[in-house]
């Protein structure tokens, strides 16, 4: 299955109105670079982030190369960079958590998603897993272009 794009919530938006995006699509060429860097996260799930492409990705900081990664808060380094080898044009991301009870990871749920602030080079993006009271807090994290 081909992942989209951007893709915004439509049942719900972010504190004082702001746009929630579930599934973020950034422009990107081969050779592009990004470090990302957690921020916060709940203890209440294990929180992460699927990153993918059509094409190959590098995670430098674990040795792989892969078209698709999921980076946990509780293995993953703190601070990671991802290198895009091959691409569509796009890298695809969207915020993940387990609830531990076998399922593996959730995500894209009605009530989940992702606020972004952006400051000069740097993205801040605010993570809610599920619920009808959007507090976008269960995990946050930066990520800058490299190159």
């Amino acid at each position: 299955m081909r992942i989209p794009g951007r893709t915004t919530s439509r049942l719900m938006s972010g504190l004082a109105g702001r746009e929630v995006v579930l599934i973020e699509g950034l422009e990107v060429s081969p050779g592009a670079q990004f470090k990302i860097t957690f921020i916060s996260w709940s203890d209440k799930r294990r929180q992460g982030i699927w990153f993918g492409t059509e094409g190959l990705l590098e995670f430098p900081d674990t040795g792989l190369t892969s078209p698709q990664m999921t980076l946990w808060t509780d293995t993953a380094p703190a601070e990671f960079q991802i290198d895009v080898l091959e691409t569509d044009g796009l890298l695809r991301f969207y915020n993940i958590w387990d609830e531990g009870e076998g399922r593996g990871s959730e995500s894209l749920v009605d009530y989940s998603g992702m606020v972004v602030d952006h400051d000069g080079g740097v993205a801040t993006y605010r993570c809610q897993d599920f619920g009808r009271e959007p507090h976008f807090s269960s995990l946050a994290f930066t990520m800058e272009s490299l190159r």
